[in-house]
């Protein structure tokens, strides 16, 4: 089967971490000579996927191509003609190429070269990535003396806070500009102050939970790739496109979403104040419940509503969520769902949420505990019911 539509979110994703592998090899490289960091900038998707700049000479150009199992040099050839930025220019790949040495100049006529990540390693799979950018990470922190610099939790931190800036910048951009008037930009002297001092943990966690479900992502490709699980390309990329919006989402609409998926922990949580943030992203629950909805519910229409509450519709709406509960948490899940001032199914007040394990109306799973005089606070939602994921593929695939 084609990897189009996956191919280009990893792309998408991978090209970020490159471009703050770039920037921080910059830094350290111009540590401790007299240079002004403010005149060196990181560019993206502007000049090839990423490039370095001084005044208006690029110093660097650098294409991503995460093509995995793509290691020939004909998998690139259209991408060196096209390459004309850059006093150097740099192609970096996802897995090795076993004959870049038999290229033939006409192939290559602006002279790319392989980028080198360490001695004789001129490629980075989608996995080494992390482990290149914490070690450069490392080397910046150590330079300024910084007392963190040995501190793994922080300069995990400072990757996801530069992330999490570039993905702001980049969603900001695609939504306001053509490609040709896109600005994403940061000074070199930017790059180190959010490594030196880097942005609210709320801002980092999310960034965290965005890579747990880029992961989850790459786990579903991975099925599809071992045949383990059979989907039609079109039904692919439908959920490629689902879960790239989602991950694309600003910071407030994606914690929106999370808290709508995760009713039953979400409420009254504030996310900066967790140190992990599974109240809000579990990647199992996720890919076993929401994802494994969106994969085999081909029979209803996926829809992502204004309140980012995500949803299938067949006479009633069924609402995705990431619950996966056990059968003595049942009371407590729905106590905490319907008690959750920070969700609003007001509109869903007849139809169902869609669930691992849980079945049955959530008032009468709570009336039990429902207190004299406490009717009320239940009102809004009392119709509202669980249903287990698979009854509702097998309700939604129904022939109409």
């Amino acid at each position: 089967m084609s990897r189009n539509a996956t191919a280009s979110w990893s792309g998408y994703s991978h090209q970020g971490k490159i471009a703050l592998l770039i920037a921080l090899r910059k830094i350290n490289s111009l540590h401790g000579t007299p240079v002004n960091l403010n005149d060196y900038w990181l560019e993206c998707e502007a000049h090839e996927d990423a490039s370095i700049r001084l005044g208006s000479a690029i110093l660097e150009a650098h294409q991503v191509k995460a093509k995995n199992g793509s290691t020939t040099i004909s998998a690139y050839t259209d991408a060196l003609k096209i390459f004309e930025d850059g006093e150097v220019k740099y192609l970096h790949t996802t897995c090795e190429i076993t004959n870049w040495n038999d290229l033939e100049a006409h192939e290559n006529p602006y002279g790319v070269v392989r980028y080198l990540y360490m001695d004789e390693v001129n490629y980075c799979p989608l996995t080494s990535i992390i482990g290149y950018l914490d070690s450069d990470v490392a080397t910046l922190l150590r330079n300024e003396d910084h007392d963190q610099s040995e501190n793994e939790p922080h300069r995990k931190t400072a990757i996801e806070a530069f992330l999490s800036s570039l993905d702001d910048k980049i969603r900001h951009e695609h939504a306001l500009r053509g490609q040709a008037d896109y600005n994403i930009s940061f000074s070199l002297e930017d790059v180190r102050q959010v490594i030196l001092n880097p942005a609210t943990p709320a801002a980092a966690r999310l960034v965290a939970i965005r890579q747990r479900l880029y992961q989850t992502f790459e786990y579903f490709v991975s099925e599809l790739d071992n045949e383990e699980i059979e989907v039609e390309e079109a039904h692919e990329a439908a959920v490629t496109d689902a879960l790239v919006k989602i991950y694309r989402l600003n910071d407030t609409d994606f914690q929106q979403f999370l808290r709508n998926i995760n009713p039953h922990t979400s409420g009254g949580v504030r996310l900066e104040t967790q140190i992990v943030p599974d109240d809000f992203f579990v990647r199992d629950n996720f890919y076993s419940t929401f994802l494994w909805a969106l994969v085999y519910i081909n029979g209803a229409r996926y829809n992502l509503d204004d309140k980012l509450i995500p949803s299938y519709f067949k006479k009633s709406s069924y609402l995705l969520t990431s619950i996966v509960g056990v059968a003595n948490m049942i009371r407590r899940h729905t106590k905490s769902i319907l008690d959750n001032t920070d969700i609003d199914f007001s509109a869903y007040e007849k139809d169902f949420l869609v669930t691992q394990h849980y079945e049955g109306s959530l008032s009468a799973i709570l009336s039990p505990l429902i207190r004299e005089g406490d009717e009320k606070r239940f009102m809004k939602m009392k119709d509202l019911k669980f249903i287990k994921i698979q009854d509702a593929i097998d309700t939604l695939n129904e022939a109409p």
